[in-house]
């Protein structure tokens, strides 16, 4: 009896874990594709269901539950109106779509699609991508052979972007490290690939079909990025300016830039904390402050006079929750943003 027991409250803690999880892992929505007769989603069913009565996706607009009998567990499934208890309207320029599995009544999605941040047409699909292998870091990328109901195999739709890096007086920089990807050691989010430029600062990536963002770096250099659509089969020449660094530890110099900069958080995504810089061309008052997407003051860095030259700043996020968040610089009439994602 004793050990009866003992097994329901170990398996009722399990279930509460990993159904309460947030965000919840990616794991169902595998592809979706809209044609003339209506979208289509192909589903995996990585998991047991609960009752089929109690699954349900919704739109911006709209909810339906699944007609029992639909979904096959480890399996691919294609789901359509049809298999709904009623039509679920789909805008494939703008719209969220959620499933909830619906076994604890915790509010959060087992799986969710953002459309409208990639542009696609009807003989094209978007199919999910785990970045490097590692689960929670997923993209959807332009699939231009759909491979609906079963495992994607035409990971091919990419592009080749040719970079070349310049500083501030032309000269091409060679040994500038892409910084591509994340890894996870147990503890830190961090570096996972560099791929360096020659000796005429050029560096070719063939980069997926999607929004992609490229991160530069090299010693001596104010880091420099770019966020960059990317089509199918495309060719595209880019070129970027790398800024000598100001050395120091907190305020560099005097030495006056040209310009206003706040550099990318590095590294990012991050787990704890990440670190990043700001250049002030002129002395001012400065703000420095973080919020979420929503427009929420998450954190106040800095606020007060400073005097011009290069600042360095480390941010620690041990008190706040997994998610986007804004990097906000305002200094005179002068006001920078820089994205990141604190993973957890």
């Amino acid at each position: 009896m004793k050990r009866f027991i003992l097994f329901s409250i170990i398996f009722l803690l399990i279930n509460i874990f990993t159904v309460s999880a947030n965000p919840v892992e990616p794991k169902y929505f595998s592809e979706i594709q809209f044609r003339e007769s209506g979208w289509i989603i192909e589903f995996f069913g990585s998991g047991l269901y609960p009752q089929p009565d109690s699954i349900y996706i919704t739109s911006k607009s709209d909810t339906a539950y699944l007609k029992p009998g639909c979904l096959i567990p480890y399996d691919y499934c294609l789901l359509t109106n049809d298999s709904l208890m009623s039509n679920l309207e789909i805008d494939p320029m703008n719209d969220t779509i959620s499933l909830y599995l619906n076994i604890y009544d915790y509010g959060f999605p087992d799986d969710q699609m953002i459309l409208g941040t990639i542009t696609f047409d009807s003989s094209q699909s978007l199919s999910r991508k785990l970045e490097y292998g590692i689960p929670g870091t997923d993209f959807w990328y332009i699939d231009s052979s759909p491979t609906l109901g079963f495992e994607n195999d035409t990971e091919n739709a990419m592009g080749v972007i040719n970079f070349q890096i310049l500083d501030n007086t032309g000269i091409p920089i060679p040994d500038v490290g892409l910084y591509r990807g994340i890894r996870f050691d147990g503890s830190t989010w961090g570096d996972s690939i560099f791929i360096y430029t020659d000796s005429l600062g050029v560096l070719v990536y063939n980069a997926y079909a999607r929004n992609n963002y490229f991160i530069f770096i090299k010693d001596g250099y104010i880091n420099t990025d770019t966020l960059f659509f990317v089509a199918p089969d495309s060719i595209y020449n880019i070129t970027l300016i790398m800024i000598p660094e100001v050395q120091g530890i907190e305020i560099s110099s005097r030495q006056l830039a040209s310009r206003y900069y706040l550099s990318p958080a590095y590294p990012n995504p991050f787990n704890s904390s990440t670190n990043f810089h700001y250049t002030l061309p002129e002395d001012g008052f400065v703000i420095l402050s973080v919020f979420s997407l929503t427009g929420n003051l998450v954190a106040e860095l800095f606020k007060g006079y400073h005097y011009a030259g290069n600042y360095r700043v480390n941010w620690n996020a041990d008190d706040i929750p997994s998610g986007i968040y804004l990097i906000n610089l305002t200094s005179n009439r002068s006001s920078l943003q820089r994205k990141c994602a604190l993973l957890k």
